[in-house]
């Protein structure tokens, strides 16, 4: 007997006929199997939905489709010739004879499917091969993103790209003072922001791009560029005296502006010489003697004491009314003179320009000569006076502006007979 199926049960009837063509009234009626063989290639593998992370292919029976009891799906990368992963299906729907779905998948990644029948006794028979490519799917964020490499004006930027849909990169980046961000297209995993200004918080974000678009979550971070030595302030001016304070203004540099975060100001007492360095944000100097001359000078410093050239600029207080000299007293008396000492007053006493002596019979200024001043201690001689007769001897300060103290000192004094 030819023409039968593998795999397959058959009934056999078998009827003697007489050679006058008739059949006997009984037959003989037994079973046979015919043999086993190798099943067939998978006919029209195709793959018919793919996303980002499963494929779904479909094929039709094989050839000697009554020997087979299973089939066998194996899938690898195309590029990576390994075998990922094997799956057993005999799954047939409405539309199509076998039908599987692979899963999970990485996107962006060509895969090889094969399929092959399985018989029942374990034959495996040719494989059916067929080609598909996932789709594209978020691409995740860079890892180990580092700011690196940092200098004045400089940052290298690094980062370790996702294993799939990468194109390229997005790298963003804005300051702390211009909130704009510049960004661009890179193709390495590594960039160097150039033209950045010292002493200031940079943000760096970094994106993945996809072939088709698809751009990833950001990732973020920041670093402070090294710092520059601020430039000097500018526009020094005096804008307010009084007889104990003066009012400086000044503009911050304009050079490295950002790096100057406070400001050192020194005023100078130019008649002794003595000088106060404070760092500070306000500027006004205060608790200053009266009718005296100042420097006030004022310097940039940046956080780490980087420090710019002085400015300065100079003035004199204003004038206010003098306390009574001090310690007056009368040294050496002879019976015609009295020698008479005493001290600068010691509120407003750089405002004591001259002194009005007044005694008894008499008045005088002690004034300085012309382009001088006085000490500190004022010594003078009175002559002319009347022997064996008391006298009274006043003394007050006069200001530069010639208004007289109301606060005088005194003594008595008899001369000698």
């Amino acid at each position: 007997m030819t023409g039968l199926e593998a795999c397959a049960a058959y009934e056999i009837e078998v009827t003697s006929v007489a050679p006058s063509g008739q059949p006997s009234t009984d037959s003989l009626t037994f079973m046979i199997n015919t043999d086993e063989v190798l099943p067939g290639a998978p006919k029209n593998l195709i793959a018919i939905l793919t996303t980002d992370d499963e494929v779904t292919l479909t094929w039709e029976d094989a050839d000697h489709a009554t020997c087979i009891d299973q089939y066998t799906v194996l899938y690898e990368e195309t590029d990576k010739p390994r075998v990922l992963s094997a799956k057993i299906s005999d799954h047939p729907s409405a539309l199509y004879d076998h039908m599987v779905t692979v899963k999970p998948l990485d996107p962006c990644t060509n895969y090889t499917f094969k399929v092959a029948a399985v018989s029942k006794s374990g034959l495996i028979g040719p494989w059916a091969e067929r080609q598909s490519a996932t789709l594209e799917g978020d691409p995740g964020p860079v890892l180990a993103m580092a700011l690196t490499t940092i200098t004045t004006d400089s940052m290298l930027v690094t980062w370790e790209p996702p294993t799939k849909c990468v194109d390229h990169f997005y790298v963003c980046h804005y300051d702390e003072f211009e909130v704009i961000e510049n960004c661009q297209d890179i193709y390495d995993t590594q960039v160097s922001l150039a033209s950045l200004m010292a002493c200031t918080d940079y943000y760096v974000s970094v994106s993945v791009v996809t072939p088709s678009g698809i751009v990833s979550n950001r990732t973020w971070r920041s670093a402070e560029t090294l710092e520059l030595a601020p430039g000097e302030p500018l526009n020094l001016q005096i804008i307010d005296v009084t007889s104990s304070s003066i009012d400086v203004h000044y503009d911050p540099p304009d050079s490295n502006p950002q790096c100057a975060v406070e400001y050192d100001f020194e005023i100078i007492d130019l008649e002794m010489g003595g000088s106060s360095l404070e760092s500070r944000l306000d500027n006004i100097f205060s608790d200053l003697n009266s009718c005296t001359d100042y420097e006030a000078r004022v310097r940039a410093v940046s956080s780490q004491g980087l420090t710019s050239a002085w400015v300065s600029a100079q003035t004199t207080t204003l004038e206010n009314i003098p306390s009574a000299p001090r310690n007056l007293q009368a040294p050496s008396v002879t019976s015609t003179l009295v020698d008479l000492t005493w001290f600068e007053p010691e509120t407003h006493g750089r405002c004591a320009h001259s002194y009005n002596l007044i005694w008894d019979t008499g008045s005088t200024v002690i004034a300085p000569s012309a382009g001088e001043s006085l000490t500190f201690q004022v010594q003078t001689t009175v002559t002319g006076l009347t022997p064996c007769t008391p006298y009274s001897f006043t003394v007050n300060a006069i200001t530069p502006a010639g208004v007289s103290s109301s606060d005088t000192a005194m003594i008595e004094v008899t001369t000698q007979c």
